[in-house]
């Protein structure tokens, strides 16, 4: 198989980018190294021809991407798209947007253990329990349901725009809630449970227990056990990453049903 057309270099801490090489070696979008660079490639794009389309369309990938490492591994320092490059005739490289640096913080625990290649090591005598590789949802199965569920990229967007806000959390929690029904239906499919659901709505509305980041302005009654806000985004990450799960499933299962999309 030749060089794509496409290539755009992507730029990040070398943890998450050595991530994403491992857990998108194939498939629509794939991620590769090139000697201490990183690259992301999709093969919907070699066909476009304009370069905004297709910095467009690598911000598309890249937004899912990140999205991916963030629910697999509750937490994820973000990848930023860099220059793109288009091949030349000749086979070298001609630069066609060049984008500002990220800022990024620091990898979480279930990221390292994923990069130390080992899923079912025994913890070691005296060192604390690993994170056990092969319990990580396989969150980079389901990305791709995205195409065909457009709510998905409107909720893994608005995750990685900025996952410590608790406006930003609700947000995603409703598209979630608006594809699936009632909370009821929710925990009735397994995504999550009532309790928790009650505690992160109850939480989040309350200004007598976020102050000003509340999302009303109202002073509700505390809840008995408010969530903290690390405890609010693990509920939305792991929803999210349930809810990616039943959409693949249901979606496969049109697609069988109705293979020719009517």
């Amino acid at each position: 198989m030749g060089r794509p057309r496409w290539r755009a270099e992507i730029r990040g801490e070398k943890e998450e980018l050595e991530a994403l090489c491992r857990l998108f070696a194939d498939g629509p979008a794939q991620v590769m190294r090139d000697g201490d660079r990183y690259f992301l490639t999709a093969s919907d794009v070699d066909s476009l021809q304009d370069a905004g389309a297709v910095r467009d369309r690598f911000a598309v990938w890249l937004t899912r991407l990140n999205a991916a490492g963030f629910l697999k591994f509750n937490g994820f320092r973000l990848a930023s798209l860099g220059a793109v490059f288009e091949t030349a005739p000749g086979g070298g490289d001609n630069i066609t947007v060049s984008p500002a640096p990220a800022i990024l913080v620091l990898a979480t625990p279930a990221l390292r253990s994923f990069l130390d290649l080992h899923p079912n090591r025994p913890p070691m005598m005296g060192g604390p329990v690993p994170i056990r590789v092969a319990e990580l949802p396989p969150v980079e199965k389901w990305i791709g349901v995205a195409d065909r569920s457009p709510d998905v990229d409107v909720a893994l967007r608005n995750l990685v725009a900025s996952p410590n806000d608790w406006r930003q959390l609700y947000y995603v929690y409703e598209v979630v809630e608006d594809d699936v029904g009632q909370p009821s239906q929710m925990a009735q499919l397994g995504l999550t449970s009532p309790e928790d659901i009650r505690r992160f709505k109850a939480t989040a509305n309350s200004r007598a227990v976020l102050g000003d980041v509340a999302r009303h302005g109202r002073v509700e009654q505390a809840p008995e056990r408010p969530m903290t806000i690390r405890e609010a985004r693990t509920f939305v990450v792991s929803l999210l990453a349930a809810w990616l799960h039943w959409r693949s499933e249901t979606t496969v299962a049109v697609d069988e049903v109705n293979p020719d999309g009517t």
